[in-house]
């Protein structure tokens, strides 16, 4: 999680709303699920279909085992939420991490599955210049089959059977609030 360029420290640094509005994150995470790798011609070299990860800001620069592979990775492909038939399944049915994570599903309507975000905190609310419990919390969870997204990352590296090879994927916190009134609309279920 970064922020012009630089590790996102939630206890010392704000976003700003489209109308800059302060706002202190207290949690963001999401799923990221069913990674593969293509090399430069376009050949599938690794596909995890049941790789799940959960990106939590709490764990910024966790490191997280994919799997094994063995090839040039040109590009990896990965969901942004859970496909259909995962996201349909009740939570305490997996013994593993994060699919058995009851926090992360719409336990109020498990016909809704899985909550794909989950962002919350507080924004500058009381005029008094500094964002905390005293000011108004906002809430995102986004959830839904019909919001999981795929996107592809250029990755230009070799992986061989036996090594290690890290991926730094970056999340740009600042894009989350791009077109948000947190005054507007501080809470959303979708």
């Amino acid at each position: 999680f970064v922020q012009n360029g630089v590790a996102f420290d939630p206890a010392t640094m704000l976003l700003s709303d489209s109308l800059g509005v302060p706002m202190k994150v207290g949690r963001l995470r999401f799923f990221l699920s069913r990674p593969f790798f293509m090399n430069d011609i376009g050949d599938t070299v690794a596909t995890f279909p049941d790789r799940y990860i959960l990106l939590d800001l709490g764990n910024n620069g966790h490191v997280w085992s994919v799997g094994e592979l063995d090839g040039h990775l040109h590009t990896m492909h990965f969901g942004l939420g859970l496909d259909s038939a995962t996201n349909h399944t009740d939570p305490l049915t997996f013994t593993e991490p994060p699919l058995n994570d009851p926090t992360m599903h719409w336990g109020w309507n498990p016909d809704n599955g899985y909550q794909f975000l989950q962002f919350e905190g507080f924004y500058e609310s009381n005029g008094d210049g500094v964002v905390n419990a005293l000011d108004n919390g906002y809430l995102y969870h986004a959830g839904g089959d019909a919001l999981l997204t795929f996107k592809e990352i250029e990755v230009h590296t070799d992986a061989d059977v036996g090594g290690n090879v890290i991926l730094v994927l970056e999340c740009d916190v600042d894009a989350l609030v791009q077109g948000l009134s947190v005054e507007d609309d501080p809470v959303s279920e979708v």
